[in-house]
């Protein structure tokens, strides 16, 4: 194999990486651009309620700012470890806003669907963000609802279950994922 030939050997190759990069790239892209769509449709109707709580208001505020952030897939991954190691804390601030969340569930149960649809969608958009992390933060949300069945909506378990990619199926990774998030 002369020079030239090594050249254009290894050239070839790196314009096929560089495609199935930017292929990935544009896959991601449009699922974020479905998600993200899917999440401004439904927390229309409860931007346009006068009567919204506060606290819900705050809740599409931060999942907005998180949509649009990079970082946001491997902050989720870092929490979620630190949630199942036992060593997240949770501020009393949040813990009001959980039990308004709950009361404006049971007040408003027609928008409180379109408010866990949001979240769900929000979810899934966060996760299209990145490559890896989002990878491995769409894991980790499938197996937070998938294991505690009674504490999911089953809005939450449905749209979860519809959303499976082909990476839920490869045992070996999952292994790999469980012991990464074991040993944080």
């Amino acid at each position: 194999m002369t020079t030239i030939e090594f050249v254009v050997l290894a050239l070839c190759l790196t314009l096929l990486l560089l495609g199935a990069f930017a292929r990935r790239k544009i896959r991601r892209n449009r699922e974020y651009d479905k998600y993200a769509k899917h999440f401004y449709n439904k927390i229309s109707p409860l931007m346009a309620d006068p009567d919204t709580p506060d606290e819900v208001l705050e809740t599409i505020a931060s999942l907005n700012r998180l949509i649009t952030s990079k970082s946001a897939a491997r902050n989720a991954v870092l929490a979620i470890a630190d949630r199942m190691n036992g060593k997240a804390v949770i501020s009393d601030k949040v813990q009001t806003r959980s039990a308004r969340l709950q009361e404006f569930a049971v007040k408003r149960p027609e928008l409180d669907k379109a408010l866990t649809e949001a979240m769900v969608a929000a979810l899934f958009a966060i996760t299209s963000r990145s490559w890896i992390w989002g990878w491995i933060a769409k894991l980790q949300f499938r197996r937070m609802v998938e294991d505690d069945h009674s504490a999911a909506k089953p809005v939450v378990r449905r749209l979860v279950k519809q959303n499976r990619s082909r990476a839920d199926n490869d045992d070996s990774t999952k292994r790999l994922v469980d012991k990464r998030l074991a040993t944080s």
